[in-house]
């Protein structure tokens, strides 16, 4: 069995590549994900350093309470803000 021209040409342009894709991402979404991660990483620094200060100073009940207290104060705000659209949607049950 052997294989003719026309068919080694047309298997050999059925596996090429598109090497330019319609898809490509501009320097505008790299320099935003970079600036995210960037941002997330300090977040996250910082959550660190309270974390630990918290438990250097008080303890680990004193850094739990800490942590509590922080908490609840944005959920309380959170919740404070859209009131509104929970009293527009009604019971649930």
């Amino acid at each position: 069995m052997s294989i003719d021209g026309a068919h080694l040409r047309a298997l050999s342009s059925a596996g090429t590549v598109n090497e330019g894709s319609d898809m490509e991402l501009g320097g505008k979404f790299w320099l935003l994900f970079i600036g995210g991660a960037i941002a997330c990483a300090l977040a996250g620094l910082l959550l660190f350093f309270l974390i630990g200060t918290a438990w250097a100073r008080w303890g680990f009940l004193g850094m739990f309470l800490f942590l509590s207290v922080v908490s609840l104060t944005i959920g309380w705000i959170f919740d404070r803000r859209n009131k509104r659209t929970y009293e527009t949607v009604g019971d649930a049950g």
